[in-house]
């Protein structure tokens, strides 16, 4: 059971270096491509995350008259992103760099930041005013 156990860890540690094989620099900077007198970088963030877990404790029995046998378990999961940020072009006459922006962010971050005044502005008239209990004749 242990060298079962050696293997498991030992594959799950390869899996891992496999993905720290994608955060290399020509993953970053990809591969140039020339057009006319230009010749064009592209560049990208890549993230990489990844973690592992391992017990070993009692397991429950099958039937209530057994005893509990021994147990272990392991597991590993990860996650590589690839986004890109913004192209190098290269001219004869200069280099420049030109971000490339990603409107779902900025839109999701326009909304949060709206959502987050709305909540302070009415919390500042509500501390301002008070909440009158206004009552109709009737």
């Amino acid at each position: 059971m242990l060298r079962e156990n050696a293997d498991s860890v030992e594959k799950m540690l390869e899996t891992v270096g496999g993905m720290r094989q994608v955060a290399r620099a020509d993953a970053v900077f990809g591969e140039p491509k020339v057009a006319g007198d230009k010749t064009l970088i592209p560049v990208a963030v890549v993230s990489n995350t990844y973690g592992l877990g391992f017990g070993r404790g009692p397991s429950s029995a099958e039937k209530p008259d057994q005893p509990a046998t021994g147990g272990s378990g392991g597991g590993a999961g990860g996650k590589v992103s690839v986004r890109p940020v913004a192209i190098v072009e290269i001219t004869p006459q200069e280099t420049r760099v030109k971000e490339i922006t990603d409107v779902t962010r900025l839109a999701l971050a326009s909304f949060v930041m709206i959502a987050w005044n709305v909540f302070w502005v009415s919390r500042t008239l509500k501390a301002i005013f008070g909440e009158r209990n206004v009552k109709r004749e009737t």
